[in-house]
């Protein structure tokens, strides 16, 4: 019984330590809200444009449903960080940007949300081993890239009412 406990304590002084930079913050949905005075072709249109011209691979759109969602894009995240030498270095990421639009007369509402995930190994992600050493995590997002789609919204919106007027 002896050999077997000093086994096991052996084994715990040789457990990987956890870093800072390994504890991934909880997910959690953060969506933007636009609103804008344009009616629904407009600003639908609007907003197709800044995704296509944002990260030009969507996957979804459909006008009828009011949903326009990319494709899933690896990156980096401007949210999540290791450390190396001192130095923070974004991890990687995929992730996939959706919005959402709703109108009502010439209002209409842009709601955009990120899924974002990051590839862990199991160890220092404290996951429970499945037969696989790498995880995608889901992350909650830094709320950059949504701001940014409504920005473009925004900007494209302004252009259309500058080039009738």
């Amino acid at each position: 019984m002896l050999p077997l406990a000093g086994f096991a304590l052996l084994l715990g002084a040789c457990a990987p330590n956890l870093y800072a930079e390994d504890d991934l913050p909880l997910y959690e949905e953060r969506p933007v809200y636009g609103y804008f005075d344009a009616p629904f072709n407009v600003a639908w249109d609007a907003t197709l444009a800044a995704m296509e011209q944002k990260f030009q691979q969507v996957e979804i759109a459909e006008r009828s449903r009011g949903l326009i969602v990319t494709e899933w894009i690896l990156g980096s995240s401007d949210y999540v960080f290791s450390n190396f030498g001192g130095t923070r270095i974004p991890v990687k990421v995929k992730y996939k940007v959706q919005a959402r639009l709703t109108s009502s007369g010439n209002k209409t509402t842009i709601r955009v949300t990120t899924s974002e995930k990051v590839l862990k190994d199991v160890i220092s992600a404290n996951l429970e081993f499945n037969g696989r050493i790498y995880e995608w995590i889901d992350i909650p997002s830094s709320t950059a890239k949504e701001i940014e789609v409504i920005e473009r919204i925004q900007q494209g919106l302004a252009h259309k009412r500058s080039a009738k007027g």
